[in-house]
């Protein structure tokens, strides 16, 4: 069989579940896929971070969660405490799950959780676009269309 190191190697080379960018204006676009493991998580942390920094003002977050798996335990209580230490860096935040998705309740609850009144999620994209756009230029509110229709 493979050596328990190449083995590893295989699992690293998958693409990565959870990635986070930065492309126009304070907009910070997240996007998540499968299963996301805790280190995925911890690197998704450390880039989301980096986003904040640059941004270097109050953000608008937008989230492609449709393809998302069920976040396990320990990653949704990771996710619970990061996001509970944004709130105030946070002007607007969107997640857009699908219905069918076991995970759009994990967030449904998450953002009860945190209270936050800028924080939603939606299922329909129009919805999400229509929410967000008070907070956004014009040249962010083209890139969430782009982003979401990608």
């Amino acid at each position: 069989g493979m050596t328990l190191a190449a083995r590893r190697g295989v699992l690293h080379d998958r693409p990565p579940m959870l990635t986070v960018q930065l492309n126009v204006g304070r907009l910070i676009e997240i996007r998540g896929k499968g299963q996301v493991s805790l280190e995925d998580f911890a690197a998704f942390r450390g880039q989301f971070t980096e986003c904040l920094m640059k941004a270097g003002r109050k953000i608008v977050n937008v989230s492609d969660l449709r393809e998302i798996g069920v976040l396990s335990p320990e990653v949704f209580a990771a996710l619970s405490r990061l996001a509970q230490t944004d709130n105030a860096m946070i002007e607007r935040a969107a997640y857009l799950t699908l219905p069918t998705s076991p995970a759009s309740m994990q967030f449904y609850q998450l953002i009860k959780d945190l209270k936050h009144p800028q924080r939603g999620v939606f299922q329909k994209e129009p919805e999400l676009e229509q929410w967000v756009s008070a907070s956004l230029s014009p040249e962010e509110r083209a890139r969430v269309r782009e982003f979401l229709g990608a």
